[in-house]
């Protein structure tokens, strides 16, 4: 009975270490463990509403997703065709590390804020996550402000590097990258500015 009992006891310690081992190995080197943990993000966290859709791939050996909307009181951000590869071992670091990470589109709509801002921090990412982002291509972003004004960036290159709640310590752009901009922000009633480049 005894031999039972230990017996018993050995094979509840080793499944209650085993299983979150095997779960977190699932998340990040299968796609069905990728696909559970999506899954179960909720779509609302605090002020801040995430949809996710389309995601395909493992963690650890590339993943894409096709399109990624943020949706916040002063602002709407959309994001589509994105593809990158997280580093295993920084995750140990609490760091979020992308060697390489493509952006087909950003849409980045900054709308009016109809009531004043809440005190507190912003709880949408953990304040310790340091994220760096070694080399960043986007395809096209495009910034639209309430207030009339227009932005657009093509074909950037570039990388960061900072804390989730933080603004970044490190940001760099690729200037040999083509890319072009236009917009026509409002500088008072009545009056406006345009802006067409490219180079």
């Amino acid at each position: 009975m005894r031999r039972l009992l230990l017996a018993l006891a050995i094979l509840i310690i080793f499944a209650a270490v085993a299983a979150p081992a095997v779960l977190v190995w699932a998340a990040l080197f299968t796609s069905g463990g990728l696909q559970f943990v999506i899954g179960h993000i909720p779509q609302q966290i605090g002020g801040v509403r995430l949809t996710i859709t389309g995601v395909s791939g493992t963690v650890a050996r590339g993943l894409s997703v096709e399109r990624v909307e943020i949706e916040h009181e002063v602002v709407h951000l959309t994001l589509t065709g994105i593809e990158g590869r997280v580093a295993l071992r920084p995750l140990v670091l609490q760091t979020i590390r992308v060697a390489h990470g493509k952006v087909q589109s950003a849409l980045i709509e900054v709308k009016h804020r109809a009531k004043p801002p809440t005190p507190g921090p912003n709880n949408f990412l953990p304040a310790w996550l340091m994220i760096n982002v070694e080399d960043a291509s986007v395809g096209s972003a495009r910034l639209t402000v309430y207030t009339g004004f227009h932005l657009a960036i093509f074909q950037r290159r570039g990388q960061a590097r900072g804390r989730a709640r933080q603004r970044p310590r490190h940001a760099a752009l690729d200037r040999s990258a083509r890319h072009g901009c236009q917009g026509s922000p409002r500088l008072g009633p009545g009056r406006a500015a345009a802006l067409d480049g490219r180079r």
